[in-house]
């Protein structure tokens, strides 16, 4: 029984491979057979490619050739861009002192503006006139005659307010007015008008009817410094005022 199943598993194995093998002969054949009638047909693909290629390969070439020289473009773009640059920047700082020198002459012509503006302004403004006293007008000799009372223990501004009741006025109502003026200073100026009219009788030889006062004027005089104890050991100051009456007499025309 053994002897008969190992026969039957040789003939199975025999049987097999024997019936493989023609089926791997007739595909290889096959293979053999469509590959023959394929490289007549890929020979003439191939031709055609080539052919097609070298009809393109001028086309191919041509961006090729643009390539190459963007390579060789981009280091020169570089370049003028290092070399703009470079021109910008030298452009600024030759800018930058005359931009210094134009904001200094700027500043000049401002400032001297500034200057002419002000003594403009200065010499628009008024000066200030100092207040002088008025001088006595210069008359010929024989017009006038003139008499002054100097030093006299009275404030400046006490005698000027009587003569300005005076001035202007013919003598003789001058000396009625200084009659009945209660001041202190009225009677010091009837006694110089009185001197100021003997003046002209006998001086000047002028007619005492037509004379009037053209001019009278109370000038200060030297203060006299006191002083008045106060309270705390304290010291208040006291001053005494003088002062120079001067009167002109001329006669009306």
């Amino acid at each position: 029984m053994a002897e008969d199943k190992t026969k039957e598993v040789t003939e199975a194995t025999e049987k097999k491979p024997a019936a493989k093998k023609p089926a791997a002969k007739k595909e290889t054949t096959a293979k053999t057979a469509t590959a023959k009638k394929a490289a007549p047909k890929a020979a003439s693909k191939t031709a055609e490619t080539k052919k097609a290629t070298e009809t393109k390969k001028p086309a191919a070439k041509k961006p090729a050739a643009k390539t190459a020289p963007k390579k060789e473009a981009a280091p020169k773009a570089k370049a003028d861009v290092e070399a703009a640059e470079e021109i910008a920047a030298d452009k600024t700082e030759a800018k930058t002192p005359a931009a210094k020198t134009t904001s200094k002459k700027e500043a000049a012509t401002k400032t001297a503006a500034k200057k002419s503006d002000k003594e403009d302004k200065k010499d628009k403004k008024p000066a200030k006139e100092k207040k002088t006293p008025p001088r006595a007008p210069q008359y010929k000799e024989q017009d006038h005659a003139t008499a002054v009372l100097r030093y006299v223990r009275i404030a400046p501004r006490k005698v000027q307010v009587v003569l300005d009741l005076v001035r202007g006025q013919s003598v003789e109502k001058a000396l009625a007015i200084l009659k009945f003026t209660p001041k202190a200073a009225a009677e010091l100026i009837s006694k110089l008008i009185k001197s100021a009219m003997a003046n002209a009788e006998n001086n000047h030889n002028l007619d005492v009817g037509s004379l009037y006062v053209a001019y009278a004027h109370a000038g200060s005089g030297p203060i006299l410094k006191r002083i008045r104890p106060r309270a705390h050991g304290r010291a208040f100051r006291i001053n005494k005022k003088t002062s120079h009456i001067t009167v002109t007499l001329r006669e009306r025309i």
